[in-house]
């Protein structure tokens, strides 16, 4: 919906996308607050999946933003997915709190508690790299001491690539 409120805003008028980043920035700053105050719940995620996907759309009336609206669609993904994640990890009665971090940190943590099904399936849904991933996979294990799954990894396959070898 325009800002003037007549119907949706043509890409010529350019006069809804620069309300987005506004928009974005207060979504971002209340569920900081609800987040640090402990009351990040449901509700607090809710309010700034749609903010995030609104300003997607708000970006996408105008063809010079393409980048930001894939962006802003990439984050309300991501915040969907964590939250989903973190439900499924609760049900298990692992305590994990990923909503709110980078895809990077994301991954990393799924590393950690051994959830490698999940880790692939964001790193698929995401188009996260295999260097980038295998980089990320490498770090955590060196962070928790796993050797023998480290030596694992090396022996999957024959060219690796992060570019080395076992």
């Amino acid at each position: 919906m325009c800002l003037h409120g007549e119907g949706p805003c043509s890409a010529i008028a350019r006069c809804c996308y620069p309300a987005a980043p506004l928009q974005v920035s207060r979504a971002l700053a209340a569920w900081a607050d609800a987040h640090q105050a402990g009351r990040a719940g449901e509700t607090a995620l809710t309010q700034l999946t749609h903010a995030l996907t609104e300003a997607s759309h708000k970006y996408a009336t105008s063809r010079d933003h393409s980048f930001m609206s894939k962006a802003m669609a990439d984050q309300a993904a991501l915040r969907r997915e964590q939250a989903r994640l973190e439900k499924e990890m609760e049900a298990q009665q692992t305590l994990l709190q990923i909503t709110g971090t980078s895809l990077a940190t994301t991954l990393q943590l799924l590393l950690r508690h051994g959830n490698m099904r999940a880790a692939t399936a964001l790193k698929k849904q995401f188009a996260v790299g295999d260097k980038h991933f295998c980089w990320l996979r490498i770090r955590t294990l060196c962070e928790v001491r796993d050797w023998d799954a480290l030596e694992a990894m090396a022996a999957e396959r024959k060219q690796h690539p992060a570019g080395w070898e076992p």
